[in-house]
């Protein structure tokens, strides 16, 4: 009798190591979209995380890698960030390193440090292959380069697609316009079926956009049958994006800010507003406005070489900011963003004629 209840006891704790583990693979109830959680991994570390619509759960601080560096630099940067705590490394096609970001994560594995489990992976479909064939095609050989059986997201990185020839990323007429695959106006929802049946075929758990407009995201959500899960955009207290966000949120899709602290210009981290609460604590003001956009529901995207700003910028959940410095930080001027694409401004569905 006392070895069954031992054997008993024994199996209890087994399932609730493993539901631990694994309280972000399994897929919460609706209701709980934009709830926070502490996710814990098999290291013994935890991470914070916000629920998807679709159940499953995104970092909520992301390592982000364009324009990261050489091989080398990119290597060295990851497992800075994954043994400091990442759990969410960004990537995309046109970002040219998803082979070197496989070849770094399979080391990461095969030394024990996390498992394939441990991270979320996010990349994204270039606007050169917006067909119904390519779209499938790229997130096909996202996956090779990765070396990875399936993704944890995959987003549309314009809305805008451009026409498909071989070897060149920014097809343009001779004044300089990018050539558009199509002149029909909203031709990603075309694309976006070609999404879908990627998760269907278990190519990626979780589908999204980026860049992508309100008008854009209405008329998506008119013809999707899976919906977004979040919408990458430039956001930093000089881009708000307060009206896409309260349509997103309003939706139930996450908005994911890239570039939060700008290109980390003088410009923003020397606001007089961002550093005199900064000072109050006895955090950098880069750290206040990374946490502004956490404050608000916004998972962040960040970047850097340097290892100590690498581990600096998780430092985000030992202080809390009140309602009168989040009111502060709304006073800051809005700018211009600084973020877009030469010669995109003529295409039928140029996103950034409005918020």
């Amino acid at each position: 009798m006392m070895i069954k209840s031992f054997n008993c006891s024994i199996f209890c704790f087994y399932l609730f190591v493993v539901i631990i583990l694994n309280v972000c693979d399994a897929l919460f109830n609706p209701t709980d979209f934009g709830r926070i959680v502490d996710h814990p991994h098999r290291d013994g570390s935890k991470s914070k995380q916000i629920i998807l619509n679709n159940g499953r759960c995104l970092p909520m601080v992301a390592f982000g890698t364009w324009q990261l560096g050489n091989d080398t630099v990119v290597k060295r940067a990851i497992k800075s960030a994954v043994t400091s705590g990442y759990r969410l490394i960004d990537t995309a096609d046109i970002y040219g390193n998803e082979k070197m970001i496989g070849d770094i994560l399979q080391e990461i594995f095969n030394e024990g440090i996390i498992n394939r489990d441990d991270i979320f992976i996010t990349t994204k479909v270039w606007c050169n292959h917006f067909s119904k064939p390519s779209v499938i095609k790229s997130i096909r050989r996202s996956m090779q380069r990765l070396k990875v059986s399936y993704l944890d997201l995959v987003l549309l990185h314009y809305p805008t697609g451009f026409k498909e020839i071989v070897g060149d990323k920014y097809p343009k007429f001779k004044n300089g316009s990018i050539i558009p695959r199509t002149w029909q106006k909203d031709s990603y929802t075309e694309t976006w079926e070609s999404m879908e049946e990627a998760v269907r075929k278990n190519y990626t758990r979780s589908i999204g956009v980026s860049n992508f407009n309100r008008a854009q995201i209405k008329t998506l959500l008119e013809k999707a049958t899976i919906k977004p899960v979040l919408n990458q955009v430039e956001s930093h207290p000089n881009l708000k994006q307060s009206l896409l966000l309260k349509y997103l949120m309003d939706e139930q899709i996450l908005m994911q800010a890239y570039a939060p602290i700008r290109k980390a210009d003088k410009e923003l981290l020397n606001n007089p507003i961002l550093m005199a609460i900064g000072e109050n604590h006895n955090k950098s003001s880069a750290h206040i406005a990374l946490r502004w956009q956490l404050q608000r529901s916004v998972p962040i995207v960040v970047k850097s070489s340097n290892p100590k700003r690498i581990k600096s910028n998780l430092q985000l959940f030992d202080f809390e900011l009140n309602d009168d410095e989040m009111k502060q930080i709304q006073t800051i001027e809005e700018k211009s963003r600084i973020y877009d694409i030469d010669g995109l401004t003529n295409h039928p569905d140029y996103p950034f004629n409005e918020e």
